[in-house]
C-alpha cells in the first residue's frame, strides 16, 4: 500500500473513532492488499458475482475501470460504490 493511501486511511480511521487503533489499521491495509490482488483476476468483458463485505467493497476501488465488466451482487454498498463511479445500474 502507497505511503498517501495508508497516511489517509489513518487519518480516516482517526476521525471516526477519536484514537489510533493500531489493529484495525493493519486490518484496513490487509482487506485493501487482498482486495487489490482479487482484482487481479478480473478482467475486461467478464461477468462476476460478488458477495458483500469490506474486501469485496474495497475490490470496488479496483475493478471500476474494466471495460464492459458485468457485476452480479447482492450488497446494496457494493452495487452503490460501483454506480458512484459511473459503473452500474440497478437491474
Amino acid at each position: 500500500m502507497k505511503k498517501e493511501v495508508r497516511d489517509k486511511l489513518i487519518l480516516q480511521i482517526l476521525n471516526e473513532n477519536g484514537f489510533i487503533d493500531i489493529g484495525e489499521i493493519e486490518r484496513q491495509c490487509s482487506v485493501s492488499a487482498i482486495a487489490k490482488l482479487a482484482a487481479r483476476f478480473v478482467k475486461d468483458n467478464e461477468s462476476i458475482l460478488i458477495d458483500s463485505g469490506t474486501t469485496v467493497f474495497r475490490l470496488c476501488n479496483f475493478i471500476h475501470k474494466r471495460l464492459n465488466l458485468q457485476v452480479v451482487t447482492s450488497s446494496l454498498s457494493v452495487a452503490s460504490e460501483l454506480i458512484k463511479w459511473g459503473r452500474g445500474y440497478p437491474g
